[in-house]
């Protein structure tokens, strides 16, 4: 039987599996964290089943999994207050995944951690998906309140460039990997819209990635002094780049650097707000990126953007995962799936009208 350390170790290991990795509510690397969830959950279950130590954790059951979330769970360093239900949510995740591969390896004949009766002893974590985080009102007026502070700023490059990704982040919902890879010649000014600028994602091998979209007039402003800037710094190193972001050594800003540089901004708009407001950010701030993606796509909807435009968009489709897991912040009467997950050409450049702004506040 493998010790409890090993026993997390093994489930990592089997996310790395071909076809699988796409799958997953956390990447591995995002998942390493919470081995001292798991660690923290075999020890809590040692004491109270004493006899079964060191595996007490294979014979525990599901009153136990439960009495460890009410009872064993304490708040962080430095908080007080109850752990907050999505955080128990996020911990109960983990023991199901952990259970689900021992299964999957025989180890256990059923889960103690299921989250719901169909993924117990399955062979595979079948739970039903968690519902996607998306940032309240008081939360999205608090990530812009930072982002306009962060622009009055005056320190650095690094910091114009951050403001810049945050307003793409903001006005377009793109994915992470997206604004990566964003190239400069991207960006388009508007013939039709002075002031405004046009996005151009090219990428993407599934047609649903290849779109246009128009920035809002306040963020291409911000966007071209980002231009401005850029240019500046690639003159005083006499160097060449295409992509629209780069590090301070001029390589390609990647995913975790776009991942990192938004909890940064989370920090920075959770020690502006109130300290209700400032612990959500913190809690939120790990998924920083997703949480501005979902809450932009959210908000449209609920102002009364037409779905298929939303969509398109957003580069996804009727009934993907991600827009499923969304499904109850959305407004009644807005279906996830069914339809055609295509816009009209018409459709693309359908300059936003002052009640689908996505920056508004509701």
């Amino acid at each position: 039987m493998p010790s409890p350390d090993s026993a997390f170790t093994l489930w990592l290991s089997s996310r790395q599996q071909p076809g699988l990795r796409g799958r997953q509510f956390l990447s591995t690397r995002a998942a390493e964290p919470y081995r001292t969830v798991w660690l923290a959950w075999c020890r809590w279950v040692a004491g109270v089943l004493p006899d079964a130590s060191p595996h007490a954790y294979l014979v525990a059951n599901s009153a136990l999994v439960d009495r460890f979330l009410t009872e064993g769970v304490s708040p962080v360093a430095g908080r007080s207050g109850p752990v907050k239900p999505q955080t128990l949510l996020r911990y109960r995740r983990i023991l199901s995944a952990v259970y689900a591969h021992l299964v999957t390896s025989g180890q256990l004949a059923t889960s103690p951690a299921s989250l719901n009766p169909r993924a117990a002893g399955l062979g595979r974590a079948s739970a039903a998906p968690e519902s996607l985080a998306v940032a309240a009102d008081a939360h999205w007026a608090a990530l812009i309140g930072a982002l306009d502070l962060l622009h009055t700023q005056d320190s650095g490059w690094v910091a114009v460039r951050d403001g810049a990704l945050f307003e793409l982040l903001l006005n377009c919902g793109l994915r992470s990997n997206e604004l990566a890879a964003l190239r400069v010649d991207a960006l388009s000014d508007a013939l039709d819209a002075p002031g405004e600028m046009v996005l151009v994602l090219r990428g993407g091998q599934r047609l649903a990635q290849a779109r246009e979209l128009r920035v809002g007039g306040k963020a291409s402003e911000r966007l071209r002094r980002w231009l401005q800037v850029r240019a500046e710094v690639l003159d005083r190193r006499s160097a060449q780049s295409a992509l629209l972001f780069f590090t301070n050594r001029l390589a390609p800003v990647n995913r975790d650097g776009v991942r990192l540089s938004v909890q940064s901004w989370f920090d920075l708009a959770a020690g502006l707000a109130e300290p209700g407001v400032g612990a959500d950010l913190r809690e939120l701030a790990h998924q920083g990126p997703q949480v501005v993606r979902n809450s932009w796509l959210v908000r449209r909807l609920r102002a009364g953007d037409p779905l298929d435009q939303v969509l398109h968009d957003a580069g996804l489709k009727r009934g993907q995962h991600d827009l499923r897991r969304l499904a109850r912040h959305l407004p009644a009467g807005v279906s996830a799936v069914g339809g055609s997950p295509r816009a009209k050409r018409s459709q693309r450049l359908a300059p936003p009208s002052p009640h689908t702004d996505p920056l508004a506040l509701d």
